[in-house]
């Protein structure tokens, strides 16, 4: 699979951003940025060495407010379908969203892939977590609807990728949270993915910390033992 680095913009400014450069493009960028990949998608071998598919990566794709930008990325989306995953029939479309936006254009990109080609060839992840994300408790629940109506409208089970922290260990010790209570009371019939703790940058050139971010190795024993005697 071949993954494209779109651009680092995202209006959301999680406290845990990997990104050292948060630049934030113009829209006249980042229409640059999508004709670039379209003129790339046209020199890789989709039916052989990346028959898998693509990904793309932002900051956040699906945050587009001018519609110029917009139109220029159904132009992607179009490539996508015709260059490749109409022509290879291992290939996906992967990305991954946070979810804290009006999803209208993020419905419109979905129901191109769904018209298209069926929602099965699409590989897309909502991002979750529980303590360095969400700024207001109101983003939060912008979220949890947005992935439930996701759900619903397409009749497709997502991933929700959250970076396993020690604050989340913590929840779990002390009873507040569980995966098991996410995946079949917050948000029933997700599939939920843990991801490993990532150098902390946000718009600096040397990392930074967070407190209960980064888990001990004690923790994460007893995390993985807990998983298995709970049946998580």
């Amino acid at each position: 699979m071949v993954q494209y680095g779109m651009w680092g913009n995202c209006s959301n400014h999680c406290d845990f951003c990997l990104k050292k450069d948060k630049k934030e493009l113009t829209d006249t960028q980042l229409i640059r940025e999508i004709q670039e990949t379209r003129k790339n998608l046209r020199i890789v071998d989709w039916e052989g060495q990346f028959r898998n598919g693509i990904s793309l990566l932002g900051g956040e794709l699906f945050h587009l407010t001018n519609a110029e930008v917009q139109d220029a990325f159904m132009l992607l989306v179009d490539d996508i379908i015709e260059l490749i995953l109409k022509k290879v029939p291992t290939s996906v479309f992967s990305c991954v969203t946070n979810g804290i936006y009006n999803p209208a254009f993020l419905y419109r990109v979905m129901d191109r892939f769904r018209d298209s080609v069926g929602m099965k060839r699409v590989d897309i992840a909502f991002s979750y977590d529980l303590k360095y994300r969400f700024h207001t408790e109101e983003a939060r629940q912008l979220v949890i609807n947005n992935i439930r109506d996701f759900m619903k409208r397409y009749n497709h089970t997502l991933v929700v990728q959250m970076i396993l922290t020690q604050y989340v260990i913590d929840c779990c010790k002390a009873g507040t949270w569980s995966p098991n209570y996410f995946m079949t009371q917050e948000i029933p019939g997700t599939i939920l993915s843990f991801l490993y703790p990532h150098p902390i940058y946000n718009g600096q050139e040397t990392p930074k910390t967070l407190p209960n971010f980064n888990f001990s190795r004690k923790d994460l024993l007893w995390f993985t033992q807990w998983l298995k005697n709970h049946n998580e």
